[in-house]
């Protein structure tokens, strides 16, 4: 079967002189042979894929939100649609929604029932003079804004009532958003829009809407449209036959095309439920809508989507109980329009919503937002008088940060993180604690530092980010997802690290005898991205205990900052401001005593982040890690002694009980064994000892004296192991230890 599209005219004769009206309506024709058939079409609404869209399942296909027009709200009144233009209504239910996470909507369920008369779905426009399109519209041909609940009888009247109990936060199994939500969370309405979709004449013709929970709505005009033929639009909440608070909405007259007629739009702050009443001369219509929308935190994508519901509060301007002129002759009498204001939960004095989330780089995408009547922009990221722009981390001695000055609103519930470890996450461990804002209205929050804050590497600090969130449930604050009412803000902030690094050297590579001095010199380097001050100051502790055994303290030194020596502790203590890649230096003169004890004088400097540190703690041997890390540095000066002791054999002798005395005359061919002994007699192991002999060998004869020269191939059995040669290298041998190493040779064979 084929399918054919047409655009179909419908014209309509009114009362009103010779206006015409002609009704958009689509006609589908199904080609079967030669039969043919008329049947509506209500095209099919895709599931919303990305975070931002609107959508609605009612069956229109009709946009939710205007993107065209001079509307003041136009990117924050969002619009129920009933179903396809032209299409007579009956009770329903239908649900608007904007997508708020990969697999969450903002959801709000209206419902149409009470019908009396006829009323279609109607498209604001189909009427050429239509006002409402002059100020809501979508750039589409016709208008796809289709939003109307209009009379189906020309000259007739028609009542309903809509009633929008239900909004929610609902997320569901996947992003196809099918089946039922696993979760949901009430967000509760502020009020209903309400706008005269449909030029209205003065022959009658009149709208009437009465809140359900009569004197419990405040009335207030949002916005107008003034029209191009000179005409008066009027405004009134009034009570009539015990009917409490209703709006009426008149005119002194429509236009003809080409001109459009004034219009308004009103907002029933506190209304959940609306009954409408419509009489019309010609046509007439009505659309209901609602102010709902979800601050999103701008960090870059990667720390995900997290956004609170904002619900604007209005200004204090409310329809008066008497006729008055919204638009006089013409021109919008902006002094009675009512304008939206701050949420009843933010941080700061303002919040607005985006459209989506406005993540960028460095946290700048959420700019503000333009409050009518206003034409410049409104900052919302405003939860700081002044914003902080570094942190400073100092390893060791902050274990948490406290950020004050927060705005906030009373009994509101408050939260932050920090990405402390600048893995473009915010962590379940990098959470402030949750705290309720005060009635002063501002707050303080501390956050935990966790332990494993990389040192800085960036001059002047690492970009990382803070998020802020508040909402009046304090379960639902978290660092992705949406809550159901508040604001989130986040901002870029320079993570400064401050971090010691330390190395030691001697002035001589082994013990010197008494009175001899060894000087030790400690370099202590800010190695980080922020400044140790005289506030936060950088400590190295120099504990010379295992040294003074064999030599005494006599002075020390600083290049900068301050030093102390404890002479029962053997410890001496400096600190000192250091700047971003500063250094310092602090050396320690020691005596050599005339009776050492072991020789061996062992000192250590160990960074601390503690203005006093535990002797226990500061002469503590460094431990792996922190020698890796240069956080603590140990140097040893050894006394240096070796003996060496060689003996010949004869080769018969193989217990090496007799030793030839230096001297003895040996008969050619002799088989003998030179025998070497290297003591290490100091105070620490050497290494890389080298071993090599000279034989000389003087034969007499008959013929007179001759000497040879030779250098034997030395064997040194044991640990380690050595290869034999003429020249040995003894990788190592401990203090007091001794190896023992053997050549053989034949007296007279050269």
């Amino acid at each position: 079967m084929a399918t054919a599209w047409a655009w179909s005219w419908v014209q309509f004769r009114s009362t009103r002189g010779l206006a015409v009206r002609t009704r958009w309506l689509w006609t589908v024709v199904a080609v079967l042979g030669l039969a043919a058939a008329s049947v509506v079409a209500l095209p099919a609404t895709p599931a919303q894929s990305a975070v931002g869209d609107f959508g609605t399942d009612s069956g229109s296909g009709s946009a939710v939100v205007a993107n065209a027009g001079t509307g003041r709200y136009k990117d924050r009144i969002s619009w129920v649609s009933w179903g396809a233009p032209g299409t007579a209504l009956a009770a329903k239910t239908v649900r608007t929604w904007q997508q708020v996470g990969p697999t969450t909507r903002l959801e709000v369920t209206c419902s149409l029932s009470a019908i009396t008369g006829s009323v279609l779905a109607y498209r604001p426009g189909n009427w050429a003079p239509d006002g409402l399109t002059r100020l809501y519209r979508t750039t589409d041909t016709p208008n796809n804004l289709a939003i109307g609940l209009g009379l189906g009888n020309d000259g007739g009247t028609a009542g309903f009532t809509v009633a929008c109990p239900t909004a929610q936060l609902a997320t569901y199994a996947d992003s196809s958003f099918t089946g039922s939500p696993t979760t949901t969370t009430a967000v509760t309405l502020g009020g209903l829009v309400v706008a005269d979709a449909e030029a209205t004449n003065n022959n009658g013709e009149y709208v009437r809407v009465t809140p359900s929970n009569g004197a419990g709505t405040t009335w207030r005009m949002i916005d107008a449209y003034g029209g191009t033929c000179g005409t008066t639009y009027n405004a009134q909440a009034y009570t009539q036959g015990g009917t409490v608070n209703q709006l009426r909405l008149t005119s002194s007259g429509e236009c003809t095309s080409p001109d459009y007629s004034a219009t308004a739009v009103a907002f029933a702050q506190g209304a959940s439920s609306l009954t409408v009443s419509m009489v019309g001369s010609g046509l007439a219509a009505v659309a209901i809508g609602y102010v709902l929308g979800v601050d999103y935190g701008d960090a870059p994508a990667g720390y995900g989507v997290a956004g609170s519901v904002v619900q604007p509060t209005w200004s204090n301007v409310a329809v008066p109980t008497t006729t008055t002129a919204i638009v006089s002759a013409g021109t919008v009498q902006t002094a009675r329009l009512a304008t939206m204001t701050a949420p009843s939960s933010a941080l700061g004095p303002q919040a607005f919503p985006n459209s989506t989330p406005p993540h960028s780089a460095d946290a700048s995408g959420d700019a503000g937002w333009v409050v009518p009547p206003a034409t410049t922009t409104t900052a919302d990221e405003d939860a700081f008088a002044t914003a902080p722009t570094s942190i400073t981390y100092y390893r060791g001695v902050t274990t948490s940060y406290s950020l004050g000055n927060v705005r906030c609103t009373s009994t509101a519930s408050v939260k932050g993180w920090i990405d402390w470890d600048r893995n473009g996450a915010f962590d379940a461990d990098e959470a402030s604690a949750t705290v309720t804002c005060p009635a002063a209205n501002v707050t303080t929050l501390v956050f935990p530092v966790p332990a494993d804050v990389p040192v800085g590497v960036t001059a002047g600090g690492d970009r990382t980010f803070l998020r802020i969130q508040t909402a009046m449930v304090a379960a639902q604050l978290a660092p992705t997802g949406v809550a159901a009412t508040g604001e989130v803000e986040d901002w870029p902030v320079l993570l400064q690290v401050p971090a010691l690094r330390v190395t030691k050297t001697a002035n001589v590579t082994s013990m010197p005898a008494a009175p001899g001095t060894v000087v030790y010199t400690v370099t202590v380097s800010n190695v980080g991205n922020g400044p140790y001050t005289a506030t936060n100051l950088a400590y190295v502790y120099d504990s010379y205990g295992a040294a003074f055994d064999d030599a005494s303290y006599t002075s020390h030194s600083v290049s900068a900052g301050a030093a102390t020596n404890s002479t029962p502790n053997r410890l001496l203590s400096w600190s000192g401001a250091l700047a971003e890649g500063a250094s310092a230096t602090i050396t320690l003169t020691m005596t050599v005593r005339t009776t050492p004890v072991d020789s061996v004088m062992t000192n250590q400097a160990r960074v601390s982040g503690a203005a006093v540190l535990a002797t226990a703690a500061a002469q503590a041997v460094c431990t792996p890690a922190e020698v890796t890390a240069l956080t603590c540095a140990t140097h040893t000066v050894y006394r240096v002694g070796m003996t060496l002791a060689k003996q010949a054999f004869l080769a018969t002798d193989t217990a090496f009980t007799s030793p030839v005395a230096s001297g003895t005359a040996l008969a050619p061919g002799t088989a003998v064994v030179w025998r070497y002994t290297v003591t290490n007699t100091g105070s620490g192991a050497v290494t890389d000892v080298v071993l090599t002999d000279v034989a000389t060998d003087a034969r007499t004869d008959a013929g007179g004296t001759t000497t040879a020269v030779t250098s034997p191939t030395i064997t040194c059995p044991g640990t380690p192991a050595v290869t034999p040669g003429t020249s040995v290298t003894i990788p190592t041998i401990a203090a007091g230890a001794s190896r023992v190493c053997t050549a053989t040779g034949t007296i007279g064979v050269p």
